[in-house]
């Protein structure tokens, strides 16, 4: 009889490199996030972060450094994101042209774990014929 497989749990870790990384390991081990090298200090006075993953007391697995922070990836979270559009538009006056611009402002809160889409716009590709090119 085949046994179950030992529940995992995701990490969503953030590096001072801007390198986000992911990473899963069984949800029994224990985790720790603090100093490298507890105790000691960088030239700043400040200790470098590190997140540590141990399988058992006195079996570690796993060190990564630079960390800025970390979450358990079944927490779900929101950001609220804010899109600007503006619209440059003319209009004839009995003293000239003038220009108005026109803001819209849409806020929202997204899941900035899900894939965003790019704007409609993004995708559009002119075709021009070979002779342009």
């Amino acid at each position: 009889m085949k046994s179950k497989p030992a529940p995992t749990t995701t990490y969503l870790v953030s590096r001072k490199n801007g390198r986000d990384q992911k990473v899963t390991v069984p949800s029994s081990w224990k985790v720790t996030f603090g100093p490298l090298n507890p105790g000691s200090r960088n030239h700043d006075g400040n200790a470098s972060p590190a997140l540590r993953f141990y399988e058992a007391e006195n079996k570690q697995r796993m060190v990564i450094t630079d960390v800025v922070c970390f979450r358990d990836m079944s927490i779900a979270i929101e950001e609220k994101r804010t899109n600007v559009k503006q619209q440059v538009m003319r209009k004839q006056t009995p003293h000239g042209e003038k220009e108005v611009v026109v803001e819209g402002r849409v806020e929202e809160w997204v899941n900035p774990d899900l894939p965003q889409q790019g704007e409609q716009e993004f995708f559009k590709l002119e075709h021009k014929a070979d002779d342009e090119i």
